[in-house]
């Protein structure tokens, strides 16, 4: 079996094309901490629907801008969160964090998320069960 590989080609782009403060209106994966990497790519490994989204031919560049914007809130988000709360070192990287939001103990301040791919052929996020 092949290991998975993420196309981490192309960019997306700002929410309302905002620039950040070095002038770039699109993220690209090099902007992203190594820890929203770790999410992004267990997103695309571990998703079903509605079949893998690598399996799909998507890759980093078909992530909807407000999909990758609420990703990097996550993850900043979580990494400020008191160790003493989430103290097990193995949630120190991105990819922990999506598999333990998705399985069925979850995390009570990060709820469970399902993929979907939009009419516009981009990929979003919402909570599971919506």
């Amino acid at each position: 079996m092949t290991a998975f590989k993420l196309d981490t080609s192309g960019s997306v782009r700002r929410p309302q094309a905002n620039v950040d403060s070095a002038g770039r209106a699109n993220w690209l994966w090099s902007d992203l901490t190594p820890f929203a990497q770790g999410y992004v790519e267990a997103l695309f490994a571990h998703s079903a629907a509605p079949a893998p989204l690598a399996a799909l031919g998507l890759g980093f560049s078909d992530v909807a801008p407000a999909t990758l914007s609420r990703i990097i809130d996550d993850c900043e988000r979580f990494r400020g969160i008191d160790r003493g709360v989430y103290s097990s070192d193995w949630l120190l990287s991105g990819g922990a964090l999506w598999a333990m939001r998705q399985s069925k103990t979850g995390l009570p301040d990060f709820p469970a998320l399902t993929l979907y791919l939009a009419e516009d052929g981009l990929i979003y996020l919402r909570e599971a069960g919506q």
